[in-house]
């Protein structure tokens, strides 16, 4: 998000976290993220619009679905079983 947006502080980080917090409050798992990314996305490029980080959400959306798409292609490298046990490793 920082890159997209230019701005490297802690505002373009907190939009991420935001959603990826209710994420984790509402006990998604990494499987749940991998099949609703994009929709993830849509609703990261929102809060960033939201948050005045962007003027186009539907650029910003983009952008952030291919994050999610080279962020699973690492996650699944290091890790090819997503468990409870690794999750630590993950973080």
């Amino acid at each position: 998000m920082a890159y997209h947006t230019g701005v490297h502080n802690v505002q373009s980080a907190k939009t991420v976290e935001e959603v990826m917090n209710a994420l984790y409050y509402n006990k998604r798992d990494y499987a749940y993220i991998k099949e609703n990314y994009k929709r993830l996305a849509k609703a990261i490029a929102k809060q960033a619009h939201y948050d005045n980080l962007t003027t186009d959400p539907e650029k910003t959306a983009k952008v952030m679905e291919k994050a999610f798409e080279k962020t699973f292609k690492i996650i699944d490298k290091l890790l090819p079983e997503v468990n409870e046990e690794n999750l630590e490793v993950l973080g």
